[in-house]
């Protein structure tokens, strides 16, 4: 119990999976299981005087048995708290170790638009990638090696669904909360090929809501994925369409060619202030080269 944090200091983005989880109970478990030990704590010094000053073996059976009897009662009346916490445990365990203090970069956007792909090809972490929808069902954190004390981190985060934010599931509300509390930057990614799970127009309607919840579009980096599905004249017309409703300076690439991916990148970081030129002597370089290791 004494590694059990209290709510308080638990970092919000943590908090608010423990209420995805539907652990919002956890601190007013952890009180009382603290609780329920203390009066553990209690009746077994109270019992252990009185097994050992008993007048006989008999005596110090009942007494031991009444020991039992009472601890188990205290033990039942806190289970469902117990379990609580036990979940708590596990969902800390399976969520990855994100640096609060330090930027990062989530990439974000509707299923199936390549944002495992792009993760696993700027990052050392591999994401499974399917040609099915949801694949990713949790936040996966990965790591942009710049040097041996300079790593940008990047996350991977399920896709969001056009619907209001009250309507999403558990799995879409984790990317909300990524976006809410972690994102230094956000990496949106479209995909307007044909192939595509979803119009432009449901594209642009979760890219709204992302904007609304981060309340700064200067932070937010719009890349058209994929752009070796598209000809020439539709990703203009894509670029066009987006621009007709006020998203400006869009960015192309396609994470599975790697086509512009080091642009996107190079962008990001600039949001961030972070200017390769200026901290690595070989500049670009430095870059080019970390994207290369993440292909072993």
């Amino acid at each position: 119990m004494n590694n059990l944090p209290p709510w308080d200091d638990i970092p919000e983005f943590y908090r608010e999976l423990l209420v995805i989880g539907g652990l919002g109970r956890y601190e007013e478990c952890r009180l009382k299981i603290i609780k329920a030990l203390r009066v553990l704590s209690k009746l077994w010094r109270e019992y252990r005087t009185l097994i050992k000053y008993s007048i006989d073996a008999p005596e110090a059976r009942k007494q031991a048995r009444e020991f039992i009897g009472r601890a188990l009662s205290v033990v039942r009346r806190s289970r469902k708290c117990l379990d609580i916490l036990a979940e708590s445990v596990k969902i800390a365990k399976d969520s990855p170790c994100i640096n609060t203090e330090e930027p990062v970069i989530v990439v974000a956007g509707m299923p199936q638009t390549g944002k495992s792909t792009f993760v696993g090809r700027v990052s050392t972490v591999k994401p499974v990638v399917s040609s099915y929808p949801f694949t990713t069902k949790n936040i996966i954190l990965g790591h942009l090696v710049l040097g041996p004390f300079f790593k940008i981190q990047i996350m991977d985060t399920p896709g969001i669904l056009d619907r209001p934010l009250e309507e999403l599931n558990e799995i879409e509300r984790k990317a909300i909360a990524a976006i809410n509390y972690l994102a230094s930057v956000v990496v949106f990614l479209m995909d307007v090929s044909k192939d595509s799970y979803y119009t432009l127009d449901r594209q642009i309607y979760v890219y709204n809501s992302v904007k609304n919840i981060l309340r700064d579009e200067n932070r937010i980096l719009v890349v058209i994925n994929k752009v070796d599905k598209l000809t020439k004249e539709e990703l203009r017309g894509a670029i066009e369409a987006l621009k007709s409703v006020g998203v400006d300076n869009v960015m192309c690439m396609s994470a599975l060619k790697g086509f512009g991916v080091e642009e996107v990148i190079s962008k990001a970081l600039d949001i961030l202030g972070i200017r390769i030129e200026e901290i690595f002597s070989e500049g670009r370089e430095v870059l080019r080269k970390a994207l290369m290791s993440t292909r072993h």
